[in-house]
Order: structure tokens, then C-alpha cells, then sequence
């Protein structure tokens, strides 16, 4: 009896070593280990937004991979001011992740003679071939091989959201082009392929301790 009792500890000890050790989140790191390949289709600031799609991964290199938005900075006109600092994530709901900014996007208007101001936010919609996980992080996405993310700024109205690129260009600007600024980034957390030899060694030492513990209660 005292055996199995023991037999049983030792599982529970090894089980509870594995949990730990899969708790263990490395990152964010760009690109993901081992390598990955990136193709960027479109722009997020119109309606047809940006398509990012990730693959050529090496589960080799890790335990699991999960994507995530490591940043997205305030949208900005270059002609009024630099950059005014980071969105803040808001939310996760019906397969969308939204970013709201902190410093509405601000230009002057010279047919108005006036400053025009409106808050913006990012969204990425539906990721094709990723699951939402937000183990490692909120947002993330658990990637299980090639995968899509489909990203979108909007500005506000006043009434609804409508894409950013129409209503920044629906205002006459002091800038002949290119003044209106955005920027995102991604990145990647994983977990270790393999675990570390620290860990390996503490594991073995006390499962010698515990095979110790067996021969002496049986013989």
C-alpha cells in the first residue's frame, strides 16, 4: 500500500513539474523561433484594411507559439504634432480585438480655418488559422501553423465608427500627402521546446530520492 502510495506521489510530482514548466512564457520576440515568413496585403487605414499572414513556422524551435499585438501607437498628423503616444487594449468580444487611442488625431483644417480633432481605434478581426488564447498575454492567439490577421483603424465621427483613411481624406490638410501616420507591431510569446537542464537535474533528483524512499519501505 505504502508503495503505490509512493508510486502515486511521484506521478503527482512529475505531473505538477510539467504544469509549471508549460506555465513558462518566453517573449515577445519577432520573428518566432526558428524562423517565420510575413506577407503584408493592403492598408489598415481603408475599408478593405491590411492583411497580415504569418507562416513557414518550426515547431521544433518551440513548445507552443502564441501571436500577439506587442503595440499600436496613436494615429498622428505630421504636420501639427510627432508622435502622441500608445492605444490601450479595450476588449476582446465576437472574434474582434480593439484598441482605443489615448490622444485623439489632431490637424488643421484651412478651408476651415480650424483645428479638427476625433479620437480613432485599431482592430484586428477574425486571425484565420490562429485560436484565440490569451494565455501568455491579452490579446493572443494560439498558432497551430499558417495563419491570417486582418487589421483595420477607424476614425469617430461623432455618431459611428467609419474607416480612418476616408474620413481623415473627406478634410482639406495643410500637407500635400503622406502626413497621416500610423504604426503597429507584432510580435510572438512561446514556451521551450525542451526544459532547461536545471530543471531536468532538480526533476531527477528527486525522483532518485523518491525511488530511495521505495526500497527502503519494501525491503
Amino acid at each position: 500500500m505504502r508503495y503505490r502510495g509512493i508510486l502515486a506521489l511521484a506521478t503527482l510530482a512529475l505531473s505538477v513539474s510539467t504544469l509549471a514548466y508549460a506555465a513558462t512564457y518566453l517573449g515577445p520576440v519577432y520573428p518566432a523561433p526558428g524562423g517565420n515568413t510575413f506577407v503584408g496585403v493592403g492598408d489598415p487605414i481603408t475599408p478593405a484594411g491590411f492583411a497580415a499572414s504569418y507562416g513557414s513556422f518550426n515547431p521544433a524551435a518551440y513548445g507552443q507559439l502564441w501571436w500577439t499585438i506587442t503595440g499600436v501607437d496613436n494615429p498622428y498628423d505630421s504636420s501639427y504634432s510627432g508622435p502622441t503616444g500608445s492605444m490601450t487594449f479595450l476588449s476582446y468580444s465576437s472574434g474582434i480585438a480593439t484598441w482605443d487611442s489615448t490622444s485623439n488625431l489632431t490637424f488643421y483644417d484651412p478651408l476651415l480655418g480650424g483645428y479638427v480633432s476625433f479620437p480613432t481605434r485599431f482592430q484586428v478581426y477574425a486571425v484565420s488559422g490562429a485560436a484565440y488564447n490569451p494565455a501568455p498575454s491579452t490579446p493572443a492567439w494560439l498558432v497551430a501553423g499558417p495563419y491570417t490577421a486582418y487589421e483595420y483603424y477607424q476614425g469617430w465621427t461623432g455618431s459611428f465608427w467609419v474607416p480612418l483613411g476616408p474620413l481623415y481624406d473627406s478634410f482639406n490638410h495643410s500637407c500635400s500627402g503622406g502626413c497621416l501616420q500610423t504604426n503597429e507591431n507584432g510580435g510572438f510569446y512561446y514556451t521551450s521546446g525542451t526544459p532547461e537542464p536545471g530543471s531536468i537535474l532538480l526533476l531527477g533528483t528527486g525522483l532518485v530520492g523518491l525511488a530511495g524512499s521505495i526500497r527502503r519501505k519494501i525491503f
